[in-house]
């Protein structure tokens, strides 16, 4: 795990640590958390699904905007049985 706060006063960026970033997981412990491929997960950050952080060429992804990607995802039991099935 990436301590953004600290890594960016490292960088001297004082308009991202102002936003008091608190915990942050590198592209491939995202990927993992969310138990997918980092080509995907750069996919689904490319397409807005997931918002990306930027420090310096780096990007990580904060925990809180996972755990949100995650809860957009969520559907009922009535709502997958209204959606075909994939064979």
């Amino acid at each position: 795990m990436l301590n953004v706060s600290s890594k960016c006063r490292s960088l001297g960026n004082n308009t991202t640590a102002s936003l008091n970033l608190q915990r942050a997981l590198t592209r491939a412990e995202s990927a993992k958390f969310l138990g997918i491929s980092t080509r995907k997960l750069d996919s689904l950050a490319t397409d807005g699904k997931i918002i990306r952080t930027k420090i310096g060429s780096k990007s990580v992804f904060l925990i809180s905007d996972l755990d949100d990607f995650l809860d957009s995802c969520r559907v009922t039991d009535s709502q997958s049985k209204n959606t075909p099935e994939k064979n």
